[in-house]
């Protein structure tokens, strides 16, 4: 027992830990090479990697020499040609001398339905090259290939290389894509450029970010000339276009003399700092001008071009007249009764009105009216008080002097004056009311009314 024991001991022990690209899910991306007399070859490890029994077996003709050969995986992205040639070959010093790829296509990502697309087990051109070589072609661009390398004889560790080329690379006349796959334009590159020397457009140009430039940046389309600015139009369209005259922000002291395009020396704009003086002519232009027409601002400051609102006439007058019967009963408190039942001769303004038999003054000022009340009486009224009175917003403003009727017979009709003269505000109504305390019941049989703004 002791001697098994002590030669358990001194056997050498070796571990390995499991490489990263062991199946598709971790596959190491290779880039696309341009160009088929080309390979910039890349060193990979198949030491640690172990065999993957999910994925579709090996196709080729010669199947390798075990059962479970370990393998590691690579994938690359299809250029705009549609076509790869993959190339592996011995790296020296390694023992590893022979392997098999696999190519697969996949319905989602590496975890989809693998498709074998192609394989090869000693495609190499040399004597005694027992390293696969694959080219494919008839492919989408874009999409994403699988690429399996398999231990031919599944025991021997070691490293060895892998390039991926474009066998079809785009002529002068086609696209070519730098960090891009399926280039837009002639030339796409998919990052930051640095251009160590000059460039020149001779047509558009068209960036969809930044252009940041350490020296001078020169634009020769859109009419350039000394003193322009770059303007752009709706659609971003940038033309060289004359700066319109302008006066800084603040700026106090300053004098504008151009028209807009040239420079006048008879015009003169002053800005002091508070006003702006016009020293000839100013002209607005915005603002819908015409003839005739006044600046007029909105709430905000805003000013446009407005035809001016006809000047209201408010030395109007006019003239009214009642021929309905008003009865007026007595009352010794003298409780006025409103005359109604008028009709217009005149009304300038349209200030009378005949429903309610008041008049409203258009504007404030000094108004003068006259009134004249043809009265009826059954009977002598003995030496009673009769009159009128003017009423401005209901109110009663003083009563005219007060009248008596001679005898002269009873049902006798008897005429009344009064003038009276109001200083109104715009809006006052004015109506004529008539008063009586006789012992008697009285008509109003007749009224006129009339009156006008005298300032």
């Amino acid at each position: 027992m002791k001697s098994l024991l002590y030669l358990l001991l001194f056997l050498p022990f070796a571990s390995f830990a499991q490489i990263t690209n062991n199946d598709p899910c971790t596959a190491t991306l290779v880039a696309v090479q341009q160009g088929a007399g080309f390979c910039q070859q890349v060193p990979f490890n198949l030491t640690g990697a172990s065999f993957n029994p999910t994925y579709p077996a090996n196709g080729c003709p010669l199947a390798p020499l075990i059962s479970t050969p370990p393998d590691v995986w690579f994938k690359c992205v299809v250029p705009a040609s549609g076509a790869v040639k993959i190339n592996t070959s011995i790296m020296p010093g390694s023992p590893y001398t022979d392997g098999i790829i696999d190519a697969f296509s996949s319905s989602s990502n590496c975890t989809g339905t693998f498709t074998q697309i192609g394989c090869d087990d000693d495609g190499g051109v040399a004597e005694n090259d027992f390293m696969p070589v694959l080219t494919l072609s008839g492919m989408q661009a874009d999409d994403t290939i699988y690429i399996r390398f398999i231990q031919y004889n599944g025991n021997s560790n070691g490293n060895f290389n892998i390039c991926i080329t474009d066998p079809n690379p785009p002529l002068a006349t086609q696209k070519v894509g730098v960090g891009i796959n399926v280039p837009d334009s002639t030339l796409d590159v998919n990052g930051n450029t640095v251009i160590r020397g000059g460039a020149r457009v001779k047509n558009n140009l068209i960036v969809g970010g930044n252009v940041i430039g350490a020296g001078t940046i020169s634009l020769l389309g859109g009419a350039p000339a000394a003193g322009k600015i770059l303007t752009s139009d709706a659609v971003g369209n940038a033309s060289w276009q004359v700066p319109a005259p302008q006066i800084a922000a603040g700026a106090v002291n300053q004098t504008l003399r151009s028209n807009g395009t040239t420079l006048v020396s008879s015009n003169a704009l002053l800005n002091d700092g508070v006003n702006i003086t016009v020293a000839n002519i100013l002209k607005i232009q915005g603002g819908n001008p015409g003839t005739g027409k006044i600046l007029t601002s909105d709430a905000t400051g805003t000013a446009t071009w407005q035809n001016p609102a006809a000047a209201a006439n408010t030395n109007t007058g006019f003239a009214a007249y009642s021929g309905s019967a008003n009865p007026v009963a007595s009352n010794a408190s003298f409780t006025a009764v409103k005359v109604g039942g008028y009709s217009e001769r005149f009304d300038d303004g349209s200030l009378f009105n005949t429903t309610t038999s008041e008049y409203t003054a258009p504007a404030a000022g000094l108004y003068k009216f006259d009134v004249e009340i043809i009265w009826v009486f059954g009977a002598y009224p003995g030496s009673k008080e009769y009159g009128i009175a003017l009423f401005r917003n209901g109110t009663s403003t003083p009563y005219s002097p007060a009248d008596f009727l001679p005898y002269t017979g009873a049902g006798l009709a008897t005429s009344q004056r009064g003038t009276f003269t109001l200083k109104l505000n715009a809006g006052d109504k004015v109506d004529v009311r008539v008063y009586q305390k006789t012992t008697l019941n009285a008509l109003v049989l007749s009224s006129e009314f009339m009156g006008y703004r005298v300032y």
